[in-house]
């Protein structure tokens, strides 16, 4: 088996775009959510695995592209040589093990190659989990991804957002680096006061009307950085950040790299390590 180095923010991105293209509307109900242990470049066959991964949530999305569905991403905290990696669906709109022997008959080529396993769980709605062994470039390393500046760390962030998998997925990941994370589910709830707040992110579902006038406002007055999840709204003529899905831990750091990070002018200013 063919093997190669990868960015797994890649091949997030890659089966997203596929199943798009597969939806009638477009953009599936799928979030990912990325484990603090999970390398960025790994060493596989990524051709093969993009493929499973894309079979396995196009069959559960077969006859609903918004369903929505979780895929969390899990590692080893150390990686010796070859370890698991895990690709867990869970949220099934399938709640029946028959599911399961269907992909494990489409798939068994595939899964063989890999050297890769599928179970189905039933526990919490019903759960996939493909584990396939690969290797990682920065064995030892438990940190991919660094902030450029120890200055921002520790920023406040709120999230306004309108699903439960959005929700644990991206306060997991602005944790990650780490940030001081709210999380306003379904509306921005007053309790929540803005001034305190570095960022604001709210889903594009949610951004209008006295919503949306009241954190342009807000924004211009205490300063916070407004970013849009998801779609680009048509609520604002004004240029807004836009964290687009799907999210990856990379759309993160940028994200924070770009709202936040300004060249130190002395070498005062150090990285994160």
């Amino acid at each position: 088996m063919e093997e190669e180095v990868f960015d797994i923010n890649r091949v997030v991105k890659y089966m997203y775009d596929a199943l798009a293209e597969s939806c009638e509307h477009g953009s599936p109900g799928l979030t990912f959510m990325f484990s603090k242990h999970l390398p960025c470049r790994m060493k596989g066959n990524e051709e093969m695995l993009m493929s499973v991964l894309f079979q396995l949530v196009y069959r559960l999305m077969l006859d609903n592209c918004k369903v929505e569905l979780l895929l969390s991403l899990e590692a080893p905290a150390d990686f010796v040589y070859r370890e698991p990696v895990t690709f867990k669906i869970t949220n099934l709109p399938m709640k029946k093990e028959s599911i399961h022997e269907e992909l494990m008959l489409a798939l068994a080529d595939e899964l063989k190659a890999l050297d890769a396993t599928l179970e189905y769980s039933s526990e919490s709605g019903g759960s996939l989990v493909l584990t396939v062994p690969l290797s990682t470039e920065d064995m030892g390393e438990r940190r991919h991804y660094r902030l450029p500046s120890s200055l921002m760390l520790h920023k406040n962030i709120l999230l306004v957002l309108n699903s439960t998998n959005d929700a644990m997925a991206l306060t997991k990941m602005f944790r990650y680096f780490p940030m001081n994370v709210d999380l306003s589910m379904k509306r921005l709830q007053p309790k929540y006061e803005l001034e305190k707040y570095d960022m604001v992110v709210i889903d594009s579902k949610l951004y209008e009307g006295e919503t949306a006038d009241l954190l342009n406002t807000a924004s211009g007055t205490n300063g916070f950085e407004l970013v849009i999840y998801g779609e680009k709204p048509a609520v604002s003529d004004e240029e807004r950040a836009l964290l687009e899905r799907p999210v990856t831990q990379q759309d993160i750091l940028d994200l924070l790299v770009s709202q936040f990070w300004v060249k130190p002018r002395e070498t005062a200013d150090q990285t994160v390590s």
